[in-house]
């Protein structure tokens, strides 16, 4: 008598093996499912990059300006539409030095006034 664990199992067959293989060709990997902190990391990462960008324009564009202003100044300079120490003043402000403060104006002392006026 023979026992059921002797038995072999049948031969697969060509034709189921092509049909697997066929359907493995077109089964796609599933792609892992975002979480709501992935997506908002991904956007962080998209604005910080994006503000450091616009930050460097921003710097690129401020020192291009700042190139012309000199060029118009010293070109008003020549024209004689500035004294020379107007156009020093001028380029320091517009390099980001600190103005001097304003020169303080000598202050008149008050009158005395007269003791026989009473309020």
């Amino acid at each position: 008598m023979q026992t059921p664990a002797s038995k072999k199992a049948p031969k697969p067959s060509s034709l189921s093996q092509e049909c697997l293989s066929k359907a493995k060709e077109h089964i796609q990997k599933v792609s892992k499912k975002c979480t709501i902190e992935d997506t908002l990391f991904e956007i962080q990462k998209y604005i910080l990059n994006f503000l450091a960008n616009l930050d460097a324009m921003n710097s690129r564009a401020r020192q291009e300006m700042n190139i012309k202003t000199q060029e118009i100044l010293l070109a008003e300079f020549k024209e004689g539409i500035w004294t020379a120490e107007q156009y020093r003043e001028q380029v320091s402000l517009l390099n980001g030095d600190a103005a001097p403060p304003p020169a303080k104006k000598a202050r008149e002392y008050s009158p005395d006034w007269d003791a026989d006026l009473d309020f």
